[in-house]
């Protein structure tokens, strides 16, 4: 007892390297409770079995738990013994007095977690870019532009550094531009105007050329049915699929670690997304032989449909209140609206080029 009073363990841990016993040191010393019994046992050979009870009962959550009974019992302690009435209403205001100070500092430590996690995520990325060579750029070129620092950027670099000219690089970009998915258009775009910067004064010319006419962001008739067709999509997902996952994240996160909680939850999004993608690529290999007629017939009954989607589609993602993630992929929503797509002009922004 004299050890358990020196040191103030919270918990007791007995072990004879076979045989383990966890004791709650705390509310023997404190709340009069028994030290002899046990609150966890376990045996060496049972540790990886009893593993999840083991970390469930000395997570940070449950010994806050503990911790919030046992002051709960030591007020309840306190107020009794005094005799005036208005000694709990006092002890409250007391006890309270920091918790402002607290908040604050708890918020400023959540906005921590979440750049470190973010500057974790950014690093994972970066690594994972050093890897590639231009054609490993090359190839993951067809996906959205996640990061500033995109795929077309390092094929770009990657080129330069394997020795291959401004003029192989350039047309290797724009070969197929007109063809190419709006999500590929941007990366190339993004490519050609890294390749300006890097580029001498002969050869920047006819770069110029094509950063200008399509630095504006109007679309094609292909890639308008494209973007139309990738806010479709979303829009069914959340109208049609929202509903359940909401249902799912709100039980899951009843229990789920305040860290996931409060700075890692869940999103909607998050689920859909690869199958958003998914459908965008068989879509587009659908559309992209298509004429001009068709594609024009195409838009007209798309946007149609999209017009009587809006109205469930705006409930839909009220109702999902957060859990959308709007905040990380909403411009899905609004992406090629009115035949331009306003990326373009952000990439010339973002480069740092004035044209």
């Amino acid at each position: 007892m004299l050890c358990i009073r020196k040191i103030q363990a919270r918990y007791l841990l007995v072990s004879n390297a076979r045989d383990s016993a966890i004791y709650l040191a705390f509310g023997a010393l404190n709340l009069d409770q028994d030290l002899y019994a046990p609150i966890f046992e376990f045996k060496a050979t049972e540790l990886s079995n009893k593993w999840n009870q083991f970390f469930e009962l000395l997570s940070s959550e449950k010994l806050r738990n503990k911790i919030e009974d046992d002051l709960k019992l030591m007020y309840d302690k306190l107020c009794l013994s005094s005799l005036d009435k208005t000694y709990p209403e006092t002890l409250i205001r007391k006890l309270g007095a920091s918790r402002y100070q607290n908040a604050d500092l708890i918020s400023k430590h959540v906005r921590h977690l979440e750049m470190e996690k973010f500057r974790k995520h950014s690093q994972a990325v970066q690594e994972q870019q050093q890897a590639l060579d231009s054609e490993g750029a090359y190839a993951l070129m067809e996906l959205p532009m996640a990061h500033r620092r995109c795929e077309g950027l390092i094929f770009v670099d990657r080129s330069l550094e394997e020795g291959k000219s401004v003029e192989e690089i350039f047309g290797r970009l724009i070969h197929d531009y007109d063809k190419q998915s709006i999500f590929r258009k941007q990366q190339s775009f993004a490519g050609a105007c890294a390749l300006y910067k890097k580029a001498n004064e002969a050869e920047k010319p006819q770069i110029e050329e094509f950063i200008q006419e399509h630095k504006s962001g109007d679309l094609s008739a292909l890639n308008q049915v494209e973007c139309t067709w990738i806010r479709i999509v979303r829009k069914l997902f959340v109208i049609e699929l929202f509903p359940k996952i909401t249902e799912r994240i709100h039980a899951f996160l009843q229990t789920a670690p305040e860290l996931v909680r409060f700075v890692s939850p869940p999103t909607g999004i998050e689920e859909v997304r690869n199958r958003e993608l998914f459908i965008h690529k068989l879509n587009f290999v659908r559309i992209r032989d298509w004429s001009e007629e068709e594609l024009k017939t195409e838009l007209t009954a798309a946007l149609n449909f999209e017009q009587k989607l809006s109205e469930p589609f705006s409930q839909a993602k009220a109702q999902s209140g957060t859990l959308y993630g709007a905040t990380l992929l909403d411009w899905i929503e609004t992406i090629g609206i009115g035949g331009r797509h306003v990326a373009f002009t952000n990439i010339l922004q973002n480069l740092e080029l004035d044209m």
